[in-house]
């Protein structure tokens, strides 16, 4: 079982020290390496996601569609879909509105941050 997540999710919950939750609900989760990079852009969301173990690291192989979805998304959305639907995801976890859309489209469960 796959579960994807988008930035805001894991940004949020860090930020609100409640990170764990992700953990103790889905216990492995996937980021695309924009996401991390957008995580990473905050010094001491880097130093705490680099001692997250179960918080892994996959970029998506059709960058076909990463291209197609960055005519209306930012890269680290557009990554995380097209990585839920290559992988077949259980669950892709999205806070933005455009985003949630786009994924149900493409038939990905979605499921939104417990902090947002």
């Amino acid at each position: 079982m796959i579960i994807v997540s988008d930035t805001s999710s894991i940004s949020n919950l860090l930020q609100i020290g409640l990170i764990d939750i992700l953990h103790a609900l889905y216990g492995e989760i996937t980021i695309t390496p924009a996401v991390r990079r957008e995580l990473f852009a905050l010094p001491e969301q880097e130093k705490q996601i680099e001692q997250i173990n179960w918080i892994k690291v996959q970029a998506p192989q059709d960058q076909k569609m990463v291209v197609g979805l960055l005519k209306e998304l930012d890269l680290g959305e557009a990554e995380s879909i097209a990585l839920a639907v290559e992988e077949k995801a259980k669950y892709l976890i999205i806070d933005e509105y455009k985003g949630r859309a786009i994924a149900d489209a493409y038939g990905v469960k979605i499921v939104e941050s417990l902090a947002y």
